[in-house]
């Protein structure tokens, strides 16, 4: 896929929804053999992170919260999950975008591309959640202030993500494909990309989530709950872990499609070889 990476078309285009989020599911389930190891990867560290999570729950204070030791560990695994995925997003955003293929694990990318794009994904977090701890830190001071309810405190503070985190959000998203190709000013190209698609950028996750979201109800159901013995629990764990690796994989295939259309001006279908 040649594209000029560093520019957007010249003519804002509109997003075909529900073609990127077939061709993004098509292109994970082509590709499942060269992504089986990279993914397996993704899944180990998910199911690591479930069982120790589980297997911490008895390990509480007095007070039933959970030991130091127990949060550590949480937070440990959640870390390295994080730094694998986005190591392994950057490796298939070049593949997609640039055909730039890497077999087994050595499609997992710890060069300048994974420094730049974890960066990105820190600089889109502050982006997005900045609004919702602006609209927290207001509603503690009007909860002092005023006889408001907390409800309605909560529905403005909504509102004002809504209006202000999630779009944004989305229009910086393309941001990540462009730090993966080291594309410079990656949130200025995304902001200009994505003009006039910010609601199909919206209706590609919900098309991509609704999918998993509706199977990760039944992985729920088979987790059961903490009261329920670990070894019930793990066909549920096993059945989570592996959706969130797939579901990772699709996402990313989709932000390289949707860059291909919108940067590129290509047809986002991405590489068949």
């Amino acid at each position: 896929m040649d594209i000029d990476a560093g520019m957007p078309a010249a003519q804002p285009r509109r997003l075909p929804v529900w073609e990127v989020a077939t061709w993004s599911y098509d292109y994970v389930w082509e590709h499942r053999r060269r992504l089986t190891r990279p993914l397996f990867l993704v899944f180990a560290i998910a199911f690591a992170g479930n069982l120790a999570d589980a297997c911490a729950n008895p390990d509480t204070g007095a007070d039933g919260t959970k030991s130091m030791l127990a949060v550590a560990s949480s937070y440990g695994v959640s870390l390295v999950s994080s730094l694998v995925a986005a190591a392994l997003a950057v490796g298939i955003h070049r593949w997609v975008l640039l055909d730039e293929f890497r077999a087994g694990l050595d499609i997992l990318r710890w060069d300048a591309n994974f420094r730049r794009y974890v960066l990105t994904i820190i600089a889109l977090g502050a982006l997005s959640f900045g609004p919702l701890i602006l609209a927290g830190s207001a509603a503690g001071s009007i909860l002092e202030t005023s006889s408001s309810t907390p409800l309605d405190i909560l529905a403005g503070g909504m509102l004002f993500l809504g209006f202000t985190g999630l779009p944004v959000s989305f229009r910086f998203s393309l941001a990540l494909p462009a730090a993966a190709l080291g594309v410079p000013r990656p949130f200025r190209l995304s902001w200009q990309a994505t003009r006039g698609n910010t609601w199909r950028m919206i209706g590609l996750a919900i098309a991509l989530t609704l999918p998993f979201g509706i199977l990760q109800v039944v992985a729920a159901v088979l987790s059961g709950t903490e009261a329920t013995p670990i070894i019930v629990r793990l066909p549920g764990f096993v059945v989570t872990s592996v959706l969130d690796a797939a579901y990772g994989a699709v996402c990313v295939v989709s932000l390289s499609l949707s860059y291909n259309i919108l940067v590129g001006g290509g047809d986002g279908r991405g590489h068949s070889h």
